[in-house]
């Protein structure tokens, strides 16, 4: 594997998935890195088309009309600029449950020297069929704790500013090739870290998700009040079970600093919606199964008991069944 961003060329950049995420990489790319980078967004045959501008709002309550350069499979119009050199970078910012979808959707545009980073709330998301068509591929994971909100097809406003840590799951990249991409993302959305063990802040991430995300949805709250001293107990039982399994799969997590940290997050977060808790509002599917689900499926797995996570992963699960009676 090969995969490298050539300083002779502009790098092709396409983003996969125009949720907020997607569409907060597409407008720092495109008002920071635009001279040195093509970057496109992803219209996917299956889904409503995508906008022709975005709306973005910055931190400080700047305004950007942006043009998309949309990249759909099969049309000459949009792909012939891309077709010598191919896209160097894919980033896939999509909810977790569509990441299978997603992968198998773009594979035939994942050549030798293409980086895939993936960007989603949960673990446990690729599964091994397509572990199996990427094995030969380098695939990174990005996490972050930007804030952003979509109120609109094409209206995204940065609510927060945050970090991202990016590490490897498929592949051994080369110092080139992580000194490069980790430069490129920190010019268009700063701070960008490379880890090169990423699984600690992935169970971390996992931990606060378990926590902040199915009580706001259940209990129909802003993140903040996850913070009230009545869930004092609830966020010490989901902890203990979340610590039990990770030190079983060789995580070792501290169960007060992860209290601490959810703490920190509900209160720099407070007037903020959960992601989940806006599915639910929405009537979409949550990434509930990625989260919770995933705790209850190893603790099973492990003969671990978590009786807490199993049941808000239920009650959430309740929740879509009722939407859709």
């Amino acid at each position: 594997m090969t995969s490298h961003i050539t300083s002779s060329t502009k790098p092709n950049i396409l983003i996969v998935g125009s949720g907020a995420i997607g569409l907060l990489w597409y407008s720092h790319l495109n008002l920071r890195c635009k001279a040195q980078t093509n970057v496109y967004l992803y219209q996917s045959p299956q889904r409503n088309p995508v906008s022709k501008t975005i709306n973005f709002t910055d931190l400080h309550h700047q305004i950007h009309t942006i043009p998309t350069q949309i990249y759909t499979p099969n049309d000459s119009s949009t792909s012939a600029s891309i077709r010598e050199h191919s896209f160097d970078i894919i980033l896939v910012c999509v909810k977790s449950y569509q990441l299978n979808g997603a992968i198998e959707e773009i594979h035939p545009l994942i050549s030798a020297n293409t980086l895939v980073i993936n960007s989603h709330n949960g673990l446990g998301a690729l599964n091994n069929e397509n572990q199996l068509k990427l094995a030969h591929r380098h695939v990174w994971n990005l996490l972050t704790t930007h804030g952003c909100l979509k109120s609109s097809n094409n209206s995204i406003t940065h609510t927060g500013s945050g970090v991202s840590n990016i590490g490897t799951q498929i592949g051994i990249p080369s110092h080139t090739l992580i000194q490069q991409t980790t430069a490129l993302l920190n010019t268009a959305l700063p701070e960008v870290t490379w880890c090169d063990h990423l699984a600690e802040k992935q169970w971390t991430k996992l931990a606060i998700n378990c926590v902040i995300n199915p009580l706001t949805a259940l209990f129909d709250i802003k993140n903040g009040e996850v913070a009230d001293a009545k869930f004092d107990q609830v966020i010490d039982q989901l902890l203990d079970e979340i610590t039990d399994v990770a030190n079983a799969n060789e995580i070792k997590l501290d169960k007060g600093l992860l209290k601490r940290t959810v703490i920190i997050v509900a209160n720099n977060t407070a007037e903020n919606s959960s992601s989940m808790r806006c599915d639910i509002q929405a009537k979409r599917k949550s990434e509930i199964e990625y989260i919770n689900g995933y705790i209850h499926r190893l603790g099973i797995e492990l003969n671990i008991s978590t009786q807490k996570n199993t049941e808000l992963y239920q009650s959430v699960l309740a929740l879509h069944s009722e939407r859709d009676r």
